[in-house]
């Protein structure tokens, strides 16, 4: 710039006029003193100093939307029929005939369940369930005699297999059913109890079978046994013993095929009608959802591992756990600590899932799934990449603001942008939002880097504006090739009252810093709100502007009335002013900065009759007369370093 002399014909110009400018700033500060603020106190320079705006009350983003209705409340639907009940009999204990439950008295205490205990253990047809990790239940016998014998008989079957649908229980084999004595306490013979140990004897996935049989030297009959009742039914495999109860152990699943039992859900998804190969930088991940029979969410699975084999590029064997452990959906968890394996493009895969229960610490009711294949796809680029974002991703913004024209929202409206993928096999290496912002005191322009949710979605949250704050922006993504594509410009303005429940005699302080010489607001600069009792600290956005934020960081914070000194620190100044909220209209504090170095070119002068006008009007209209005097300065400034370009090219 020295090499021009034309432009610096304009430095003592320039010099002159701030000159003036402090000397008329000196005479307005001494006026302003002694008038107490209404909106602000406004400090002014020649070359730095300080604006503020006061949004307009009436909302001209409109009246919002009525709420939607609610839906109707769903019909009635019949409530289905009870399940049928077979309760143990408890009558009085009366030994006198061959009815079994006249004579005695039968009680479970099965503990933790109230519901299976007492008279709540079904006798046969019904059948009772007891939840996989009960350990232990006690059936008691009582009568109005001593006896001299009691004993129950036990049988059972395990889980089935596809060759065997009803297998022995080991040590209780229905061909030849078990005999265990109960215990007689000496000191009370007219009672009998057996201990049934269903952790060691009676692992989940089977089914057990019992009687009672007493004998007393006392009474007549002398032998009564359970299977004399009508409430007993002939054991499988057309046995001759007779059961009065029957319980099932439960197990973790309801069938012997493992795709009935838990379902496998692949991202991306390599199973089904469509398959979609995993790309070159994308994991790819597991999860398993346990079913019931019904297809409802089913039990916990207990314990499931992933074991692959990769053949191609890399090779090798492996087997990975899955987790959380007893839950009924589980995750693949790698060595890394990620949701998922790989990535291992142009590589072969196979794999298979097993899922147990560990039982004694070893496993029972061990199921194996299929066994599944696919290749790890060198591809997975944009499906579209000569037609823009849009016809590759979809884009959804909150509120919408991405159709054609510019829109109106209120004031401090912030707008949720994402940009996802449908196609699971193409991911996003990177996203930005491109954007520019304008208010009346200057513009910046810049990029927000999207933050990644998933590898196929992408997500930003644009800051609510100031108020007469408009904002242009495009959305560009890069497919794993990092090849990128963009999206058209939208523009949307932000005006009027804020959104949302407004606290009475509270609003909203906006704090920005502008660069006097090009009129672009200044990101990441320091600035400061206080009053009496309170202060904040912070640092204008990349949008160039600052507002404190609200506790749950999902708006601003609304402030009080009264007066609060503002303060901004720019290219090593520090400018303060003081501003007076009185209402709920939200404030714009503006501060000018002349960086280092900076000239305000021009060959003219200020008009000094602005000046003289304004000292005599007073301070308010003198705010009104050094704004322009700004963007005066502004135009000025932009003109010169114009016209120096050109004289040196």
């Amino acid at each position: 710039m020295s090499g021009s002399p034309r432009f610096a014909q304009t430095v003592p110009a320039l010099a002159a006029v701030a000159a003036i400018a402090v000397t008329a700033l000196f005479l307005l500060s001494g006026l302003a003193a002694s008038v107490a603020p209404i909106g602000a106190r406004t400090s002014v320079s020649a070359v730095e100093g300080v604006t503020v705006r006061t949004a307009p009350t009436a909302d001209a983003a409109g009246t919002p939307a009525a709420p939607r209705p609610m839906s109707s409340s769903p019909s009635a639907t019949p409530s289905p029929s009870a399940a049928p009940s077979c309760p143990t009999p408890q009558n009085a204990p009366d030994w006198t005939s061959a009815n079994f439950f006249d004579d005695a008295l039968v009680d479970f205490q099965v503990p933790g369940y109230s519901n299976l205990s007492g008279s709540n253990f079904q006798t046969v047809p019904c059948q009772n369930t007891l939840p996989m990790y009960v350990q232990s239940f006690w059936l008691n016998v009582s009568t109005n005699v001593a006896l001299s014998q009691a004993y129950v008989t036990i049988w059972g079957t395990t889980y089935p297999t596809p060759t065997n649908p009803l297998p022995a229980l080991g040590g209780y084999d229905p061909a030849t059913p078990t005999l265990q004595p109960m215990y007689i306490p000496a000191t009370a013979p007219n009672t009998a109890s057996f201990y049934f140990n269903v952790y060691k004897s009676f692992y989940p996935g089977t089914t057990v079978y019992f009687n009672i049989t007493l004998e007393s030297s006392e009474a007549i009959p002398s032998t009564i046994s359970s299977t004399e009742s009508p409430y007993h039914s002939p054991i499988p495999q057309g046995y001759n013993d007779n059961a009065t109860w029957s319980f099932y152990v439960a197990a973790p699943w309801w069938s012997t095929t493992f795709t009935n039992d838990i379902e496998i859900l692949t991202n991306p998804s390599v199973l089904g009608a469509v398959p979609y190969p995993p790309n070159p930088a994308q994991q790819f991940s597991v999860d398993l959802q346990s079913v019931s029979a019904s297809g409802a969410p089913g039990p916990a699975i207990p314990e499931a591992r992933f074991n692959f084999q990769l053949s191609g590029q890399f090779t090798g064997t492996f087997s990975l756990p899955f987790g959380p452990l007893n839950a009924s959906r589980v995750n693949l968890s790698s060595y890394a600590g990620t949701n998922g394996i790989g990535p291992y493009p142009g590589t072969h895969v196979l794999f298979s899932i097993t899922a147990w229960l560990p039982w004694e610490g070893g496993a029972i009711d061990t199921i194996t799934s299929p066994t599944y294949s696919f290749n790890w796809s060198s591809q997975g680029g944009w499906t579209n990449p000569t037609e823009g974002l849009a016809a590759n991703a979809e884009l959804n913004a909150s509120p919408n603001v991405l159709g054609a024209g510019s829109h109106i929202l209120p004031t401090g409206t912030p707008v949720n942008l994402t940009v996802h993928v449908p196609v699971p096999n193409e991911t996003i290496s990177s996203a930005v939002v491109q954007f520019t912002y304008t208010d009346a005191d200057g513009s910046l322009s810049g990029n927000l880097p999207m933050t990644l949710a998933t590898p196929n979605t992408s997500f930003a949250r644009l800051p609510g504006l100031p108020s007469d704050g408009t904002m242009t922006f495009s959305l560009s993504a890069k497919d794993v090739h990092g090849d990128p594509v963009s999206s058209g410009t939208y523009v949307y303005r932000e005006t009027g009252s804020p959104t949302g429940p407004q606290l009475p005699g509270s609003a909203w302080i906006y704090v920005q810093g502008a660069n006097l010489s090009s009129g672009l607001l200044l990101p990441a600069a320091a600035y400061s709100l206080s009053n009496g009792t309170w202060s904040f600290h912070g640092a204008t956005n990349p949008l160039g502007f600052g507002s404190p934020l609200a506790a749950s960081q999902a708006g601003y914070r609304q402030l009080g009335d009264g007066v609060y000194t503002v303060t901004m620190t720019a290219y090593g100044r520090t400018l303060s002013t003081q501003v007076t909220l009185t209402g709920t209209a939200p404030i714009v504090v503006t501060f000018a900065f002349a960086p280092p170095g900076s000239s305000l070119g021009g060959t003219a002068t200020v008009p000094v009759t602005t000046i003289v006008a304004a000292l005599v009007a007073g301070p308010l209209i003198a705010t009104a007369a050094l704004l322009p005097l700004f963007r005066w300065y502004r135009v000025r400034q932009a003109k010169a370093m114009a016209e120096q370009q050109r004289i040196t090219l």
